[in-house]
């Protein structure tokens, strides 16, 4: 009997769909780590596992050096200055103040050497077909992609000086490209770009596999109307804006419109959108937070946080000079942020101001700058007025006039570029006349080289390569991310690359 029990037994199958739920479950709650959601274990003898242990390898090795790169300019950062009390003037009148005055005469020596350091040597000149209107490095491939002023794409090899790659974006007639990003770099790079009709696109395959440029059309991954508000072709309009957060997955965006909006980039879909209350158009905008290092569980100790005030604390310029500060965690219509710490918001009279009008002119350019255990907000007008934030301060704590020659009026400040790891600025002018009288005699293009605390270090003024020859009005400049590299692009259609040579 129990023979023909086994005879005619049915073995159902075993399902795996439980087992497969339950760790999807399990990764969209949090519960594995970075590198087992987003580089799963494969074959190294694979291509699959070989293109992983280069991309690994190399991102390894950029961010050891842009690391080493920012520990050791860390002193270049603004001194902090402040009274003494009564009890640290004390060892001056002990006579215990010598080796206090060694070491700060040692300090002084030290910066001063580091200050040589970061003289600029030009090494390449790339001619380019249209006008430069935007550059931006990769942060982990020797490419530069360099953005005329219609929709004309160009990739160059800036290790071999040479363009490998043109295509075109595919805009519509009239309208130009006015913001460009390079996203998911640690991996397959793509390319964001963004025109002023409101629309974005996004090209795969600029970059191969085994690091190679393609020489090839890339193609079109997606493309939708990112900010249908924006009108084309408006004269004196910033166009689109936008800002891309890399582990957040979202694309904040804004521009010649009083909107702002943050799309979940993967499902295409406008998670938020906030009201800014303003009429002039966006100019500039970034998240008051450092992102560097995200990305790699496995070789970085920062990539499941953040440094700074975090990724939805939004710094916005505008065209008249305001700057405004808005909580990308609220779905009012006017989110303007308050608070400026959440340590200090049971403390009104440390809350953060709606907005700031110390500027007056187009802000060109903002950014978020760490260096040591510092977090400064960096703010430029065309008038080239720079100054420096902390948002839980009601004013500026710092303003630089890098423009201080009588001839700022002839000249604006057109680019302001902040290197992401270097406390280092740069910035360039460009003459452009507004009455239309011809001359011949020279023009007052050049590119200035500062740090924070305002010293100028270096004006730059002529190609070296070459000589006799003066640099064009400059239009934008862009420095590496992990390296102390400077692109400046001018009107005359040449993008200067420029090197350190004290490191």
């Amino acid at each position: 009997l129990e023979a023909q029990k086994e005879q005619f037994k049915v073995i159902l199958p075993e399902s795996e769909f439980y087992e497969w739920k339950k760790a999807e479950f399990k990764e969209k709650n949090g519960n594995t780590s970075c590198a087992e959601r987003f580089i799963p274990p494969l074959d190294p003898l694979s291509s699959e596992g070989a293109i992983q242990i280069y991309r690994e390898q190399r991102n390894r090795s950029v961010d050891k050096e842009g690391n080493a790169l920012a520990e050791f300019f860390v002193s270049l950062g603004p001194k902090v200055t402040r009274h003494q009390t009564r009890l640290e003037n004390l060892p001056s009148f002990l006579g215990e103040d010598d080796e206090t005055s060694e070491a700060a005469v040692a300090l002084e020596a030290e910066v001063t050497s580091k200050k040589k350091s970061l003289h600029l040597k030009q090494s390449t000149l790339l001619i380019n077909h249209g006008k430069p209107y935007m550059l931006r490095f990769h942060p982990y491939e020797n490419v530069l992609v360099a953005c005329d002023d219609s929709d004309t794409v160009s990739i160059w090899d800036t290790k071999n000086s040479v363009k490998v790659n043109n295509f075109k974006n595919e805009n519509p007639i009239n309208t130009r490209m006015t913001s460009m990003l390079w996203i998911n770099e640690r991996n397959n790079s793509l390319l964001l770009a963004g025109c002023d009709d409101g629309s974005v696109r996004l090209w795969d395959g600029i970059i191969e596999s085994d690091g190679a440029i393609n020489s090839g059309k890339p193609s079109l991954s997606t493309a939708f109307c990112a900010m249908p508000e924006v009108v084309a072709g408006q004269r004196g309009s910033s166009g689109l804006i936008m800002e891309w957060q890399e582990s957040q997955g979202r694309l904040i965006t804004s521009g010649s419109t009083n909107l702002i909006r943050c799309w979940d980039l993967e499902s295409e879909k406008c998670m938020n959108v906030i009201d800014s209350d303003i009429d002039a158009c966006l100019t500039a905008m970034t998240t008051a937070w450092d992102n560097v290092g995200l990305g790699d569980a496995q070789h970085s100790t920062t990539a499941e946080g953040c440094s700074g005030m975090g990724p939805d604390i939004l710094f916005a310029g505008y065209s008249d000079g305001t700057l405004k500060v808005f909580d990308l965690r609220s779905h009012q219509r006017g989110a303007v942020s308050n608070a400026s710490q959440p340590e200090l918001k049971r403390r009104s009279r440390f809350s953060r101001p709606q907005q700031y009008s110390e500027h007056s002119h187009w802000i060109v350019n903002t950014s978020f700058m760490r260096y040591g255990d510092k977090y400064e907000l960096i703010s430029g007008c065309v008038a080239g007025g720079i100054k420096f934030w902390d948002l839980r301060n009601s004013r500026s704590i710092r303003t630089v006039d890098i423009q201080r020659s009588p001839m700022t009026q002839r000249s604006p400040m057109t680019a302001l570029a902040c290197h992401p790891r270097v406390p280092l600025f740069a910035t360039g002018s460009a003459s452009n006349p507004r009455i239309p009288l011809f001359a011949t005699g020279s023009r007052a293009q050049y590119i200035k080289l500062f740090t924070p605390d305002g010293d100028i270090l270096q004006v730059i003024r002529n190609h070296e390569q070459k000589p006799g020859q003066r640099i064009g009005p400059v239009s934008c400049l862009n420095f590496h991310p992990n390296k102390l590299i400077l692109a400046a692009g001018a009107t005359d259609g040449i993008i200067s690359i420029h090197h350190s040579t004290g490191i």
